[in-house]
C-alpha cells in the first residue's frame, strides 16, 4: 500500500483504491413497485425531515438500465 496526496507523476500497474469515492458518486435509487413498475427514489423535505419518495423515473436511461438488469437475472 502506498498513500498518495496526488496522482501526478504516479505510474501504476494495478488498482488505485480511493476511500469514499463510491459514496460521492451520483446514483439513482430505485425499487420495483407492487405491480412490477420501476420507481425512482427521490429525496424531499417533509416538515422538518428529509424522506425518500418513490415515483416514476425521470430519465429513460434508468428504465433501460433496470430492465437490462432484470433480464440478466432471469
Amino acid at each position: 500500500i502506498q498513500w498518495l496526496e496526488t496522482l501526478a507523476g504516479f505510474e501504476c500497474k494495478g488498482i488505485v483504491l480511493a476511500n469514499e469515492v463510491i459514496d460521492a458518486m451520483p446514483v439513482h435509487l430505485f425499487k420495483i413497485g407492487a405491480h412490477g413498475e420501476i420507481l425512482e427514489g427521490c429525496v424531499k423535505q417533509q416538515d422538518t425531515d428529509w424522506v425518500i419518495e418513490y415515483r416514476p423515473p425521470t430519465t429513460p436511461e434508468l428504465i433501460d438500465a433496470v430492465t437490462k438488469l432484470q433480464t440478466s437475472l432471469d
